[in-house]
């Protein structure tokens, strides 16, 4: 009878024992299952936020007219984009506006001396996200093509990043 006892501790100890690690194991599993669902998230509103600034970009005819290349305008145009949303501190949004080709609208003539024709102008579009919270990054990149006069002034590239190339510089 004794023997029997310490035989059914002893099995129940193994019982406990397994149970205690099926226990741990799901407990891990969740948490793990719990952080990939959190990145994804994070990665999901950094997309959400740099979708919502390219439409907001190009959205607005004036973004295309006003853009000189200062570096100022373009971080305050993304700053105020960040705090119209609300974010904090710890989200960089950095941007590209390009404009990649223009040439003249098939159907209109340039007058001399005069710049009331159409061209069309094809841009390119990149705003980068990053929070550095929760280290999520993303990237979104949209073309437009645009008829605009040809009053504008020739193609010009803004952006808040760095890698910009740099303006050719004549030689005498």
């Amino acid at each position: 009878m004794i023997a029997q006892r310490g035989f059914a501790l002893l099995v129940s100890l193994v019982v406990l024992l397994a149970l205690t690690i099926l226990a741990v194991s799901s407990i891990n599993l969740t948490q793990v299952d719990m952080r990939i669902s959190g990145n994804i998230q994070m990665q999901q509103e950094a997309e959400a936020l740099a979708a919502d600034f390219i439409e907001e970009l190009l959205g607005d005819y004036g973004n295309f007219r006003r853009i000189d290349g200062d570096e100022t305008e373009a971080q305050s145009f993304a700053a105020a984009f960040l705090a119209a949303r609300g974010v904090g501190d710890e989200v960089e949004l950095q941007y590209t506006l390009q404009c990649m080709e223009q040439r003249p609208q098939a159907g209109y003539s340039e007058l001399i001396d005069d710049d009331v024709g159409v061209e069309i102008a094809y841009w390119h579009a990149r705003a980068q996200v990053l929070n550095a919270s929760t280290n999520a990054r993303m990237a979104i990149a949209q073309g437009v093509r645009m008829a605009m006069l040809a009053a504008n002034p020739d193609c010009v590239s803004v952006g808040s990043s760095d890698d910009d190339e740099p303006e050719p510089t004549e030689e005498s």
